[in-house]
């Protein structure tokens, strides 16, 4: 089915009037609505073959605290109808040194429980490893993630409900808070997972160490053991098709192994 038919079915289906020019990403087509009750929503169409089921079970478990709130979703068809946020303003508009706060402030927040339907962090780590270990020969770097992935897996934290795809163009101005984050990719895991991207986010402009400093005082993270998820997410980066293109995976990278490594400690 075509997307403007997709889009107009789901519009009757949903009782939604079109509001505004449709927006396609990387990964779904968004088209501005009002809902039958004037409400300004986002009716997201995921691609057919995608399945944004555990996306929808994050966002039931945040009920719109710290998080867009989902008023409605069709796991079968990928379709959810999101509260309307101001696209044009995300994180990047603030400072850094206070965007680093409202991201560690959000990531703490949405820190719960993980359901049955949220992914096993313990399988997607056991498949980091194995990669790592696979380009081991390429680069001495990549040794040292594999091991660093392998220390951590071997005493892993209690599981919880962790966005392992926070960073500051997926946080938007919000009426009902200042800021709210959108398209999760949610996993359960320990809670130290999972801060790389805000680290890469603002290379060079800030230190992904001081960063990262303040992302662990604000979640009250074991410091060391941030860090060394950190560099095994940034080598993982590294090893995918856009690795080469992006020089600041690299350059924070080095960063991060500049501080002495910690003891690894279990939880």
């Amino acid at each position: 089915m075509a997307a403007s038919d997709r889009l107009a079915t789901w519009c009757r289906r949903w009782e939604l009037v079109p509001d505004g020019t449709r927006v396609r990403g990387n990964t779904a087509l968004v088209l501005p609505v009002r809902t039958g009750r004037g409400r300004p929503a986002v009716l997201r169409l995921g691609r057919p073959d995608g399945d944004d089921a555990a996306a929808g079970a994050a966002l039931r478990i945040w009920r719109g605290d710290g998080a867009v709130e989902l008023l409605r979703h069709d796991a079968s068809e990928n379709v959810s109808l999101l509260e309307r946020l101001d696209a044009r303003r995300t994180l990047d508009v603030l400072p850094v040194a206070d965007a680093i706060v409202v991201a560690a402030e959000l990531r703490a927040r949405l820190i719960r429980p993980a359901s049955a339907d949220i992914p096993d962090g313990r399988a997607l780590l056991a498949r980091w490893e194995d990669s790592l270990r696979r380009r081991s020969t390429a680069d001495r770097l990549f040794v040292d993630a594999a091991d660093r992935c392998r220390r951590l897996r071997d005493c892993l934290g209690p599981p919880v409900l962790v966005n392992a795809d926070l960073h500051y163009r997926n946080v938007l101005a919000g009426e009902r808070m200042p800021w709210l984050v959108i398209d999760p990719h949610p996993v359960a895991v320990e809670a130290e997972f999972g801060t790389a991207a805000l680290l890469w986010g603002r290379w060079p402009e800030a230190d992904p160490l001081a960063l990262l400093d303040v992302v662990a005082r604000v979640g009250g993270l074991d410091a060391d053991r941030a860090r060394d998820w950190a560099v095994v997410e940034t080598s993982m980066k590294l090893l995918g098709p856009a690795g080469p293109r992006r020089p600041q995976w690299r350059a924070v990278l080095d960063r991060l192994l500049t501080r002495p490594a910690g003891e690894t400690r279990c939880p």
